[in-house]
């Protein structure tokens, strides 16, 4: 089912992590290359977390409906924006708010997977310079915009639960939630401290490893250790027993026409073709809203050639 596989591409977020940070131990001079892999994949995650709570709600229609019977209930149709954007325009309880929130999520998904590929190519250059924090270098800004896309999709899927939380129940979201973001949020400021500590010189050089590699070292062996607490928690919190009979996805599994996979699926759930195709959708639809926006202002279609104005009739002639 579509659960069962956002489930399996979350719970592969442990091994990689894992791998990834031991093969960076393994092969320092490669160590940049493969943890921008892992940080594209923690974005794939957030994003698969959110599509886990989407898909529960049902399709658009279905979704929509229970968010107009929200706003019914709560006396609004509107969000309640949460801090620190209590004060922006509030969103609507209907397809808008399901487009907003999704387009908030995906963008960091985005953003995450271009810079990572962005630092790959600077890397092959020797132009990344990690761990230099001037204002003219490409890791700062990196950093800066990474920090800024990370908190926005966060906003984004808490505010998702914080108006959905009761339809969402069942699914337990909140530990899900927690989970997921904690290893995002602590791997990423733990990351950031040993980084500085290496550039103020708190974190030395040792033997033939610079400062950096020592850093980069001491976060990665965290990092193997600290997932085996991860995989503890998602073992509890993503486990298999949800979708068995008298788990709280079974109705859910009851409405659904399955069909037995081998185990090469679980391999195949990982590959993002769904989150591509919905990338472009969004873009698709962009676009369109830039074109009826320019329609609605100038008063023709966007492309369309204008037609010149008809020329003035003949004034009669005097009889």
């Amino acid at each position: 089912s579509p659960l069962q596989r956002l489930y399996i591409r979350i719970l592969w977020m442990v091994p990689i992590y894992s791998v990834e940070s031991w093969l960076a131990l393994r092969f320092n001079d490669q160590k940049v290359y493969l943890e921008t892999l892992r940080e594209a994949y923690e974005a794939f995650v957030v994003y698969s977390l959110y599509k886990l709570m989407r898909e529960y709600l049902g399709d658009k229609p279905m979704a929509v409906a229970k968010l107009k019977r929200i706003g019914e209930k709560k006396g609004s149709d509107r969000a309640t924006m949460l801090f620190p954007m209590c004060w922006s325009y509030k969103w609507r309880l209907d397809a808008q708010f399901l487009t907003r929130s999704a387009l908030g999520v995906w963008q960091y998904v985005f953003i995450r997977t271009a810079l990572a590929v962005t630092a790959c190519i600077l890397e092959m250059f020797h132009l990344f310079d990690e761990g230099n924090f001037k204002v003219n270098g490409f890791y700062l800004w990196n950093i800066i915009i990474l920090n800024l896309s990370q908190c926005w999709a966060l906003w984004c899927l808490v505010l998702f639960y914080h108006e959905l939380r009761e339809e969402l129940a069942p699914i337990r979201p909140l530990g899900k939630f927690m989970v997921v973001k904690a290893v995002v949020f602590f791997s990423w400021w733990q990351q950031m401290i040993v980084t500085y500590l290496a550039s103020t010189h708190v974190i030395s050089h040792y033997m033939d490893y610079t400062g950096e590699d020592v850093a980069k070292g001491i976060q990665n062996l965290l990092i193997c250790v600290e997932m085996l607490i991860y995989a503890l928690l998602h073992k509890k919190i993503f486990s298999y027993k949800d979708f068995r009979a008298g788990g709280p996805l079974s109705s859910y599994m009851a409405q659904m026409d399955l069909k037995q996979k081998d185990t090469k699926a679980a391999i195949g759930d990982m590959i993002p073709t769904d989150v591509i195709f919905e990338g472009a959708s969004y873009v698709v639809k962009a676009k369109k809203k830039i074109v009826e926006t320019v329609h609605r202002h100038d008063g023709h279609h966007l492309g369309t050639p204008v037609k010149p104005p008809a020329a003035p009739e003949p004034a009669a002639l005097d009889a």
